[in-house]
């Protein structure tokens, strides 16, 4: 391609002549990109779209560092990275971004990344390094705990596969000579993978960098910037949390207790229905569940597919946990109609599914991380029972409410797998615990912090305390109505221009009144079993229809909502339909949705909201950001009852971008009277 394009210059040359064909040649060199390029010490060579792991195409390399930095002329793994230069030749500034997990290579995030720091692109470079044991660096593959992800089993047999995994990382690096084996099963922490990054930066002879890190990407940048503050120029954190923080986590049940109360009190449709409080509501569900649980078709769900939605409530773009579970909740627990509650669960079970292959997610890094250096509720260092021991000595001592709304007694019974899922993991034979030191960066060094106002990953709580050990050049923003991955993914561009500012001048004033326009996630006023349970559309001047049309108006437009988060949870989750890129799924009680690709329309055929309406049409998504919502919405639908005694035909809008958002509608009935009606948008 690239002899053609001179070719076709060269030619242009004897044509032309002189001065004007030589600055086509120059054109033509510019737009081919060089098949290498010299960084420091390094010689990096082109890694195009395709490569495994690889979605941003950029200069790639692989070193070969210590697989213990305390024995530098040891046993040494590959670590990959990918150098993305800036369209600036001469720009000296580097963004070095560090994805989550952990066991998430971060040059599979290289998309997300430029988005996000957009036009800064053009004057810095952007460096992503895939973590020890992740993507193609030297990669952690224990198969049995990759598929145990998936597949529901005991504590018991959980814990022997995680114990396994770290077996096998203690009998898979030949030590120096080839006598035995390097005991490898604490050598895949944040503690060591900081240190690789240093000696990436050194090669590339880079000064400091601009280090942003997101959820578990936040842990590392916080341990690098620990350790090597005279590297950093400034460090970004979205959705952090402490070095010390407890696998139990109090500021995320504090975060749970709060964020579905006020999701349901923003939410106009959600405030109406159901006054009062949401969290007692779910204490409800709760007791319910612990009572028995919930069978529906084939499926059984019981209380901890609950713990699964209040745990992970927003982490999924289009927020279904907050949007949904109140309204569910009251569906089933006043009505007996299980059929919303179900679809919920089961939408939790696909989130949860495992991302793939080890090249993409590896579970064993995370687990190798997550036991060297988070803090477990027992020592590591100590005999199987002496840990057994002390992990019941600190559950013993959390406070009975410590989990609300789930019990207590509850929560232990079955306990999260974070709780307990490192008592059989091998014993520290390098790594001592990871020493916290306050404050964690030198006063000179700005940080800020991004949270999202409705995190329970990550909670706002967690930040605080993470503000508070970092130091008082820390700043923290919270992002009103948003969740996990704030900036990362941001249809308002609120949280993505604070972090932009920040890396520009890190010592300057940061306006956040973006924050309160963001609007409030549209929490469900009620499930309707039947057209009589559905509040009705307000009446408009000219409006002409009844009671009943008016409430079926509203069954339409909520079915449309309800198609539209739907094909963004399924868009979200990668569930293509069709052998092709399109997405689709059943309606609530029958009927189903198709979407294209970007998710800019929806189709709608036979959509059952309530068990006797049925709702066809299209919806039109103006400017579609993908599954990260927020746009404004035209639904061209047709409704009618299953008994056909009512049918309409009407066109609802509703802008997706503002607080409080009501939908228009406009249309008429089966026998030409004219609607004209609001309601909360859905």
């Amino acid at each position: 391609m690239l002899a053609r394009a001179v070719a076709l210059a060269l030619a242009a040359a004897l044509f032309l002549g002189g001065v004007i064909a030589l600055a086509l040649i120059l054109a033509v060199a510019a737009l081919t990109p060089r098949p290498w390029v010299d960084v420091g010490s390094l010689r990096l060579f082109r890694c195009l779209p395709g490569e495994s792991g690889i979605v941003v195409a950029g200069y790639c390399d692989v070193i070969r560092v210590p697989l213990d930095w305390n024995d530098p002329t040891g046993t040494t793994i590959g670590v990959r990275f990918e150098w993305i230069p800036a369209k600036n030749p001469y720009a000296p500034e580097t963004i070095v971004a560090q994805d989550g997990g952990p066991g998430y290579p971060s040059t599979g995030t290289g998309y997300s990344y430029r988005r996000l720091f957009g036009t800064l692109l053009k004057d810095r470079n952007l460096l992503l390094m895939d973590e020890r044991g992740t993507g193609r660096s030297t990669a952690i593959d224990c198969a049995p705990l990759q598929r145990a992800l998936t597949t529901p089993t005991s504590h018991v047999v959980f814990q022997r596969t995680v114990a396994a995994c770290g077996a096998q990382l203690d009998h898979t690096f030949r030590a120096r000579g080839g006598r035995g084996y390097v005991r490898a099963s604490d050598l895949f922490s944040a503690t060591q993978s900081v240190k690789d990054l240093a000696k990436i930066l050194h090669d590339l002879r880079l000064p400091p960098v601009d280090l942003y890190g997101a959820s578990y990407g936040s842990f590392f940048a916080q341990t690098f910037a620990a350790e090597y503050p005279h590297a950093v120029r400034s460090l970004i954190l979205e959705g952090a949390y402490p070095l010390d923080q407890s696998v139990f986590d109090p500021a995320q049940g504090d975060e749970i207790r709060s964020a579905f109360a006020v999701v349901c009190t923003r939410s106009i449709a959600c405030s109406s229905a159901a006054p009062g409080s949401s969290l007692a509501r779910i204490r409800r569900l709760a007791r319910r569940l612990e009572s028995g649980p919930l069978k529906i078709r084939s499926n059984t769900y019981d209380e901890s597919d609950l713990v699964s939605i209040l745990q992970g409530a927003g982490e999924t773009a289009p927020m279904v946990e907050y949007r949904e579970l109140d309204a569910a909740a009251r569906a089933w627990l006043d009505h007996g109609d299980a059929v919303p509650l179900a679809r919920l669960f089961g939408r939790e079970d696909v989130a949860g599914e495992s991302p793939g292959t080890p090249a993409t997610y590896s579970a064993g890094m995370q687990t190798a991380d997550e036991c060297t250096v988070y803090e477990n509720p027992f020592d590591l260092r100590s005999p199987f029972a002496d840990r057994v021991r002390q992990y019941h000595t600190a559950t013993a001592v959390l406070p009975p409410a410590s989990f609300d709304p789930i019990s207590k007694a509850r929560e232990l019974a079955d306990p999260p797998f974070d709780f307990d899922q490192c008592l059989r993991w091998p014993a520290p034979a390098h790594e001592p615990p990871l020493a916290v030191t306050v404050p964690l960066v030198p006063n000179t060094l700005p940080v800020l912090i991004v949270s999202g106002e409705l995190d329970t990953v990550t909670s706002p709580g967690d930040a605080a305390r993470a503000r508070a050990e970092l130091g008082p050049s820390a700043r923290l923003v919270t992002i009103r109505n948003m969740s996990h991955g704030t900036a990362l993914a941001d249809p308002f561009h609120c949280a993505q221009e604070a972090v932009r500012v920040f890396i520009v001048a890190p010592r300057a004033a940061i306006d956040t009144s973006c924050t309160t326009r963001i609007p409030e996630v549209r929490s469900v006023g009620v499930f309707p079993f039947e057209l009589a349970d559905e509040p009705r559309a307000m009446a408009l001047p000219g409006d002409r229809a009844a009671p009943a049309e008016a409430r079926l108006a509203a069954v339409a437009v909520a079915a449309a909502g309800d198609a539209l988060q739907s094909a963004r949870f399924v868009g979200y989750n990668g569930r293509a339909c069709n052998g092709g890129y399109d997405y689709c799924g059943a309606g609530l009680r029958g009927g189903t949705f198709t979407a294209v690709e970007d998710l800019s329309s929806v189709v709608l055929k036979n959509y059952a909201y309530s068990r006797d309406t049925i709702v066809s049409g299209n919806v039109s998504i103006d400017d579609s950001p993908m599954w990260g919502g927020a746009s404004t919405v035209t639904a061209h639908l047709r409704a009618r009852t299953n008994d056909r005694k009512l049918s309409l035909n009407i066109v609802a809008r509703w802008d997706e971008r503002i607080p409080r958002a009501r939908a228009s509608i406009d249309g008429q009935t089966g026998d030409g009277r004219p609607i004209r009606e609001e309601m909360p948008a859905p």
